[in-house]
Order: structure tokens, then sequence, then C-alpha cells
């Protein structure tokens, strides 16, 4: 029962942030790596702010906390029903929340190289138009298969750069 409420909750995030974005179509940003992603992210947004309306990932950078983010709902440590109103929230600000900004700049984390805490599956939320790579380490390194858990690592945060367009 817990994994099909996580799924239709995930599936339900997704497709509430897609729809958001088609609200502005703003010019996407990604940004990941094992290290620096929140400065690179808050370094980029001061530089573009100089020129345009930006908005950016704040806490969320996760399969969650990137939906919540585009929908503009605050990030908390939730638990059981606390996620019914999340639902409610994201169907209040897909309604009524018209964000005017820009540019978006994500924090895209990978966790693993599993779905949904994957680069694939954030790609499916937000695919930016433009992206950094910063470092791969070992950071969360249990979490990958394989031996080789900086291979699989880098293997999962190239992906952001294979999805930029030409």
């Amino acid at each position: 029962m817990k994994k099909l409420f996580q799924d239709i909750l995930l599936t339900w995030l997704r497709i509430t942030a897609q729809l958001q974005l088609k609200k502005n179509r703003p010019y996407l940003i990604g940004i990941t790596g094992s290290a620096g992603k929140t400065s690179t992210v808050n370094a980029v947004a001061q530089v573009l702010k100089t020129k345009y309306r930006v908005k950016q990932t704040n806490k969320g950078n996760s399969e969650t906390g990137l939906p919540m983010e585009l929908l503009n709902i605050p990030i908390r440590n939730y638990s059981g029903l606390d996620w019914l109103t999340v639902i409610l929230q994201s169907l209040w600000q897909l309604l009524f929340y018209w964000p005017d900004h820009q540019v978006f700049v994500a924090e895209m984390g990978v966790d693993s190289d599993q779905y949904p805490k994957n680069m694939s599956y954030l790609l499916r939320i937000f695919q930016p138009q433009a992206g950094v790579v910063l470092n791969i380490g070992h950071v969360h390194g249990a979490n990958f298969s394989g031996k080789n858990s900086a291979q699989a690592i880098a293997q999962e945060k190239v992906k952001l750069l294979n999805s930029l367009p030409a």
C-alpha cells in the first residue's frame, strides 16, 4: 500500500510540476554534482538576476523537492497524512500561482541510479536547456549499484548533459 501511495504521489507531483512549467515556460538551467550544487545555483541566479527575473531552488532537489519548488510549496519534513496536504496545495498552486520568472535555476540531486532517486526521473520533471555537472565524488555512493560507485555516479549525473538540446 505504501509503494502504491508513493507512486501516486510522485506521479501527481511530476504532472502538476510539468503543467506549472508550461504556464510561463521559463528558461531552465539544471545543476548537479557531488558537491557545490547549492553555491553554484546561488551564484548563477545572482548573476542572471541582473538582467532577468529568476527563481531558484532553495531546499528541494529531489524527486519530491524539485516539483514542490516548481509549484512554490514550502518544503518541510512531511509524514503520513501531511502528504495529502501537499496534494491539495499543489492543485491550489497549479490553479492560482502564476509565476512571472524568466529563468528557473535548479539543483538536481541524485541519490541513486534507481527510480525515482535518479537523474532520469528528475529529467522527466525538469528538462533544462542549459546544465552544469560540477564534480563526481563518492557522496551517497552506497545507494548506487555496481562495484565502482564513482563510475555509477558519473554515468547518472552526465545524463543531465546528454539531455540538453544541441
